[in-house]
């Protein structure tokens, strides 16, 4: 009897042991952000705040996460893509751990020292847009980025980026970038934007030969001759008022889509062998003679804003769509 007993009580102690390493095991399963459990196993992980107009289609929303918010994310490690958007987060250290990262989105946030990303060489995606970024020197070693988008933030300074050899597309708008001598290298890059920062000299930009998308709205560039070269180009936006001659972009007979700005402009003879054109937008520009657009056989949308004594009749009889 006593045997049965001794017997008994061992497999009550192994029970109650299983059961007690399965609690554990559960508890160590999940980890909590935001006041919201995760499986610690998850691969992707979309956290957005719905707060934030414009920003939807993601998996999770959760108001307002601070930085201690986001402190058990460091557990998180058999995560590849994570998307931290919208949320009031300055402090990346959690992340840091997260080394299998290949895509990260910290858009919206309060980001300025990029530091904890240093060491996530494996991440192919990577957005900030909308933080407070003025030193890119983190991102250097990040050499398998293939997208980088850190538009709308306080960068001047270009250089960590030269050895980003793989990025296929790259945007920088609206921040303060004067020089972008070290975007020389990344040849291939297939779209660049650089919209609304303080670029006067795209010298640099010659060699880039892959690209395919290029947006320069917004600057003071008068030389155009750079461009001559990127024959890839399909879609360019030239919103700029200092362009006095547009003979360079003669040569850029791939492009599909043209936006021009430029009050010094009234010879568009230059585009007349842009032949592969379908949209183009003229704007500002003192131009009265269309006929060089006549030959623009594929052209099937035209908008022109500041053009008023511009004869359409060539263009009208070709059936071209004119909007104002």
């Amino acid at each position: 009897m006593k045997g049965k007993k001794f017997i008994f009580a061992i497999l009550l102690v192994l029970t109650l042991a299983v059961l007690f390493i399965r609690h554990v095991d559960a508890a160590d399963s999940y980890v909590t952000i935001g006041g919201q459990q995760y499986c610690v196993s998850l691969t992707v992980l979309d956290l957005y705040n719905p707060d934030i107009r414009g920003v939807s289609g993601t998996d999770h929303s959760l108001p307002g996460l601070q930085n201690e918010d986001i402190v058990s994310l460091k557990h998180m490690t058999n995560l590849t893509e994570l998307r931290l958007i919208g949320h009031q987060i300055s402090d990346l250290t959690p992340l840091s751990e997260l080394t299998n990262l290949t895509t990260l989105n910290l858009s919206r946030t309060q980001v300025s020292d990029l530091t904890p990303l240093s060491g996530l060489t494996n991440l192919t995606t990577l957005e900030i847009n909308r933080a407070q970024i003025n030193d890119l020197s983190p991102l250097s070693e990040l050499t398998s980025l293939t997208t980088l988008n850190i538009s709308r933030n306080q960068i001047s300074d270009l250089t960590p980026l030269s050895g980003l050899t793989n990025l296929t597309s790259l945007n920088l708008g609206f921040n303060g970038i004067r020089d972008i001598t070290s975007l020389s290298g990344l040849t291939n890059l297939t779209a660049l934007n650089l919209n609304w920062n303080q670029i006067s000299d795209i010298s640099p930009l010659s060699e880039l030969a892959n690209l395919s998308y290029l947006n320069l709205e917004g600057h003071s560039i008068n030389d155009l001759s750079p461009l001559s070269r990127l024959s890839s180009l399909t879609t360019l936006d030239l919103a700029s008022h200092q362009i006095i001659d547009l003979a360079p972009l003669a040569s850029l007979t791939n492009l599909e889509e043209l936006n021009l700005r430029a009050r010094g402009i009234s010879d568009l003879a230059p585009l007349s062998r842009l032949t592969s054109l379908t949209t183009l937008r003229l704007e500002q520009m003192p131009v009265s003679d269309l006929t060089p657009l006549s030959s623009l056989t594929n052209l099937t949308s035209l908008e022109l804003r500041g053009a008023e004594g511009s004869d359409l009749t060539s263009l009208l009889l070709a059936g071209t769509e004119i909007t104002d």
